[in-house]
């Protein structure tokens, strides 16, 4: 009678095929496992970035936010705890005297009193931006994040303006655009560029500030953006 050959070389076929099916249907249950994990990490680092891009988005200048807030509301809320001053203080009666005060308190380095010189909150929030094409489309932005440039444009002028060390400036004399923006009883002075000579005998000219607002016969700086 004869016998079948032993099967040599390990298990039966049937039986490695089986233990293959079942190894790669663990490799699949694994992968499986993993796969949520990774992408709820991939929509993670997506939606950040979607936020960080959105967000440097808003803040440009020029940027239209269609609030579900009336203008009134927004700065009603814009407004709390702040004084509502009838004019602007601080400033100068005439162009001219402006802008002569800020070159001698900069030749000076007087922070306090160019710091006085700018808008502040109170004046931005109750004489300025109401009558502002920001309050109505296409220009609308929230009050709150429109001081929130100014400010920064304030502050970061200011510390250039110190840092280049002008000693000595002496006025000379400055120009505008030859007519203003008119805002209500707004009136803003744009593309001002001033003249002053330096200790040297050089001439400096330059953009040291931003506009000037003028309401009811007096004047301040928005901010003090240059081109330093």
């Amino acid at each position: 009678m004869n016998h079948p050959a032993p099967i040599r070389g390990g298990a039966h076929p049937a039986r490695r095929l089986a233990m293959r099916l079942a190894f790669a249907a663990c490799i699949t249950a694994l992968g499986a496992c993993d796969r949520p994990a990774e992408m709820a990490r991939a929509d993670s680092i997506r939606a950040d970035s979607i936020a960080a891009a959105d967000t440097s988005y808003r803040l440009r200048p020029g940027y239209i936010i269609d609030s579900i807030l009336p203008v009134e509301e927004e700065l009603r809320s814009f407004r709390a705890g702040l004084r509502e001053p009838a004019r602007l203080s601080g400033g100068a009666d005439s162009r001219e005297e402006l802008v002569r005060r800020f070159i001698d308190r900069l030749a000076a380095r007087d922070t306090a009193a160019l710091a006085a010189m700018a808008l502040t909150r109170a004046e931005f929030a109750s004489l300025i931006y109401p009558s502002s094409r920001y309050t109505r489309p296409p220009y609308r932005t929230p009050a709150g994040l429109l001081w929130m440039r100014i400010a920064r444009r304030r502050d970061a002028g200011l510390t250039r303006l110190l840092r280049a060390d002008q000693p000595a400036l002496r006025y000379v004399d400055h120009r505008c655009a030859a007519t203003p923006e008119v805002e209500g009883q707004t009136r803003l002075w744009r593309e001002c560029v001033v003249r002053a000579t330096r200790r040297a005998g050089d001439t400096l000219s330059s953009r040291l500030f931003g506009v000037i607002v003028e309401r009811d016969g007096h004047f301040k700086f928005t901010d003090f953006d240059n081109s330093l």
